[in-house]
This record gives structure tokens, sequence and C-alpha cells, in this order.
């Protein structure tokens, strides 16, 4: 790679083009780990385009190597063309597959618990993730697994954020109807993205699942913040040690900001 410097007019659109190429591989490595390897090929597929900037073809003119990456991603895709059929039925095993992933049978487990748990009809879960492609993916999941919708009044719905790229997002009418439908409890679960932190005005949540962790004390009170029944959960997957240190951390830097609050109360109303 060429070197260049901050002052260098190739500097800005070098370092966007990085940020987009990363981007996708690492929802890409998301994808395997929660909804299996054709959710990870979908990802990677916008890189094939040329007027994407993080594309492989812009990734060659950066001095990236990734031709190994890009014959894979080329030859599925091919195939996939090629025989309609045959990737029906690759689907179909695909779909088996992301069905036992550890993360997709976590969150099984946790709703299967739930819906066990539940007296009534106003119950209602959340599922967090990152990605709005996922969202998707992982509400069609649930609404057809069979452990959950046994003996229980199943519905699954997903809800995401506006905007383009290639995760296109909702628009204000689609996200209108899906809140409004939310709202008088049509579904029981509901799978989001962080558009659930910001602002979306969801009911109040029995079971809240982050299956991402948190980066902030800010988005944990956030997120948290959706558990708000009396007698609700909230539940957040760790996929290692890493991420569990950070979380308690975080849990750590909370409670010291609650004792800091309750300090401050207790001196006011003192004085």
């Amino acid at each position: 790679m060429d070197r260049v410097t901050a002052t260098d007019p190739r500097h800005k659109l070098l370092v966007s083009f990085l940020i987009s190429h990363i981007k996708v591989l690492c929802q890409a490595v998301e994808a395997v780990s929660f909804v299996g390897l054709e959710s990870a090929y979908s990802e990677l597929s916008i890189m094939l385009r040329s007027d994407y900037v993080g594309s492989f073809s812009h990734a060659r003119q950066a001095g990236l190597v990734c031709e190994q990456l890009e014959t894979l991603v080329t030859s599925y895709l091919t195939a996939d063309i090629r025989d309609k059929s045959s990737t029906r039925l690759e689907s179909r095993h695909v779909t088996e597959s992301t069905k036992s992933s550890a993360m997709y049978i976590q969150l099984v487990n946790e709703l299967q618990s739930w819906l066990d748990s539940c007296t009534g009809k106003s119950e209602m879960a959340l599922v967090l993730v990152r990605q709005r492609s996922m969202a998707s993916v992982v509400s069609t999941l649930l609404q057809e697994c069979l452990s959950l919708s046994d003996g229980s009044q199943l519905s699954v719905t997903h809800i995401v954020g506006h905007g383009g790229g290639h995760e296109a997002g909702m628009s204000v009418q689609q996200q209108s109807r899906r809140l409004a439908d939310i709202r008088r409890g049509r579904y029981n679960i509901t799978v989001a993205t962080s558009v659930a932190e910001e602002g979306v005005d969801l009911p109040e949540c029995d079971l809240v699942i982050q299956t991402d962790s948190v980066d902030c004390v800010r988005a944990l009170v956030q997120v948290r913040g959706r558990a708000r029944r009396p007698g609700s959960r909230f539940v957040v997957f760790c996929r290692d040690e890493a991420q569990r240190s950070q979380l308690n951390t975080l849990l750590t830097h909370e409670q010291h900001m609650i004792d800091v609050v309750t300090q401050l109360s207790s001196s006011s109303s003192s004085q």
C-alpha cells in the first residue's frame, strides 16, 4: 500500500474505504457465529459491487490481499444462480445448521423459559441484535421454531431504523405501522436493532435479551430500561471471557454512578 499522510488528499478516501471494508468483514464474522454461513455470504456479497466504497475491487487498488475471499464469495453466489433447485436444498441445510448455533440455541432456551412462565397475553419479550439483516433472519427463525410455538400463541416481528446502505432500513411508514401493531399487543416477541435503545416508544417488556455485549454505561442503562415491568429480566449474551469482563466493568461503573447520585440526593435533602 502506498504511504499516505494526514495532509494527503487521498487520506480521507482511504480511511473511509478501510472503515467500510472492515465493517462488512466484522458483520460477516458475527453473522457466522449467530445465524450461520448463508447470512455471512449475504453480508459479504455487497463487496462484489464495484460502486460500494468497501468493495473487493477497491481493496485491490489499496493493496489489500483479498483474492481468496473474493473467489469464495463469487463461487458461492455463482453456484446459487446456476442451480436454483440445488440452492433451495442447500438453503434448507444452512437454515438447519443455523438453528444449531450456540447463540441461537441459547436464545431459544431463554425465550422458552420465559414463555413457560407467562401467565397472560400481555407479556412481551425484546431481542436486541446488532444488524438490520440479522433482525429479519432471527425473527423468521423464531416464528418458525416449533419448540417455541408448541402450546403457545407465538407471534414474532422485527423492527429496525431508517436509512440506506447495503442494509436498507424501514421507511417511516413501515416503522410506524409496525410500532402500532406492537403497542396493540399483536406480537409478543420483537427482534430489534439499536433503534430500540434510541427513543422508539415500545411497550414495557417482561424480558429483554441483548445478544451482543454493550459498549458503554449509557447503552447498558438504556437497553436495560426496556425491562421495566415488575419481575422483568434483562439478559446479556457474552461470547467470551473478555466480553464478560467488560460487562462486569460496566456494571461496576453504573453502580458507582448510582452511589454518587444517591449521595448527592441525600446531601440535598439534609440541607
